[in-house]
Formats: structure tokens, C-alpha cells, sequence
């Protein structure tokens, strides 16, 4: 093989590998903004979420709203979070109230029920918010504490 041959060859090596540095360049940099993006969704996500979270709180230590209520949606809210470990102590109580209740059927399902197993179920609510009250009040204003603006 002939010099001139092979300096070709190098030569068209070269500028493949050069062509490949700039495209895993250029996804590198690509998924580095993806990234990022991805993280800003989030963390406004987040912020919506704890925003709710603290409305929700508020309105519950302003008895607008009822605690098994207020259990199943922050606790549905939460779900998905990263909730710090100092943190954890908040939300415990929430979703214990709202394990206690999951089998209560709502909505829909709760409008096919007599006026008997209602009552029932009533009676079933009021007795985990009884047994619950005193640890998600205080959850709940520190909930507030927390996230006040």
C-alpha cells in the first residue's frame, strides 16, 4: 500500500471520528437541556402540589373542610413526592386517616349505597377521625407552619 493510500484513510477516520465527536456532542448537550427542562417541570409540579397541600391544610384547621377529606387528597397529592425524612412525620397521619377509609366507596360509588350502608360508613369515618384527629391537626399546622408564604 502506497503512503498516499493510507494518509487517505487516516485522513477519512479522522473526520468520521470528528463527525461522531460533534453528534455526541450535540446529544450530549441536547439531553443536558432535556434535563434540565425536565427538572424545572418538576419542580413547578412540586410547587403546585405542596401549594395544594397547604390550602388544603389551612382549610382543614379552619374546619372547612372535613379531615377524612382532607386526608384523601393530600394524601393522593403527596403520593408521587419526595418528602424529606424530618418531614415524613407530617404526612403519616393523613395517609393512615385515608388507608382506614379506602374501602369506603365515594363518588359515584357512594351514591348506589342505601341510606343504611351510609350510615355505616359514616359511623366507620367517624371513628378513624376520631382515632387520627389529634395527630393530623397538628400535622396539619405544621403543614401550614411550613408552607406559609
Amino acid at each position: 500500500m502506497s503512503t498516499i493510500v493510507i494518509a487517505c484513510a487516516l485522513g477519512i477516520i479522522v473526520l468520521l471520528a470528528a463527525i461522531a465527536a460533534y453528534y455526541v456532542g450535540k446529544l450530549y448537550f441536547l439531553n443536558k437541556k432535556q434535563r434540565k427542562s425536565q427538572q424545572k417541570h418538576k419542580a413547578h409540579s412540586e410547587a403546585k402540589i405542596k401549594k395544594s397541600v397547604y390550602i388544603l391544610a389551612k382549610s382543614l384547621l379552619a374546619e372547612q373542610v372535613p379531615l377524612a377529606e382532607a386526608a384523601l387528597r393530600i394524601s393522593a397529592l403527596v403520593e408521587g413526592l419526595d418528602i424529606e425524612e424530618d418531614d415524613l412525620w407530617l404526612y403519616v397521619s393523613f395517609q393512615k386517616l385515608a388507608q382506614g377509609i379506602s374501602h369506603i366507596p365515594i363518588l359515584e360509588g357512594w351514591q348506589k349505597l342505601s341510606k343504611h350502608q351510609r350510615d355505616a360508613y359514616r359511623l366507620q369515618i367517624a371513628e378513624q377521625e376520631e382515632k387520627y384527629k389529634e395527630f393530623i391537626v397538628k400535622a396539619a399546622a405544621g403543614l401550614v407552619e411550613k408552607h406559609a408564604v
